[in-house]
């Protein structure tokens, strides 16, 4: 998953969709970017920097760190 700084626009949603492929899903919602590589993050051909060059500065975390910090802060 990946956090935008700003949300972005239709134009740039449809770019960086054209980059994504075929065998992975993804889906951005509002400043929201959910990435589910079928083969791995290390062995996805998604340009991660073609990405971000397109829809701006961005954090990602996987799945995992994510259940991490919700399981710290949650109690």
């Amino acid at each position: 998953m990946a956090f935008l700084r700003v949300a972005p626009s239709p134009a740039a949603i449809d770019q960086a969709m054209a980059l994504v492929p075929p065998e992975d899903r993804v889906v951005v919602s509002g400043r929201h970017w959910y990435w589910l590589p079928v083969a791995g993050v290390s062995d996805s051909q998604l340009p991660v920097e073609a990405v971000k060059a397109v829809l701006g500065e961005m954090a990602m975390r996987t799945l995992g760190t994510l259940q991490r910090i919700s399981t710290e802060f949650a109690g």
